[in-house]
């Protein structure tokens, strides 16, 4: 992400109803990182980055800049 935001990674029942499965920002290049939330997979199966900006609140930023389907 670029200086000054992070990503955060979220689990969708819906367009409007998810949690955060956690942040990362990956600023030193390539990478994996691993997401963890506590609810079922099946019950959450869309997948959506959006970029946050640092100090902006825990709210989805609704910036989207990565989503899809979990089979």
């Amino acid at each position: 992400a670029p200086d000054g935001f992070y990503y955060e990674a979220w689990l969708r029942k819906s367009p409007e109803v998810g949690v955060s499965a956690g942040t990362f920002h990956l600023r030193g290049g390539d990478g994996s990182i691993q997401l963890w939330a506590g609810v079922a997979l099946d019950e959450y199966p869309i997948l959506t980055v959006t970029l946050q900006t640092e100090g902006g609140g825990a709210a989805s930023s609704g910036i989207v800049v990565l989503a899809g389907k979990i089979d």
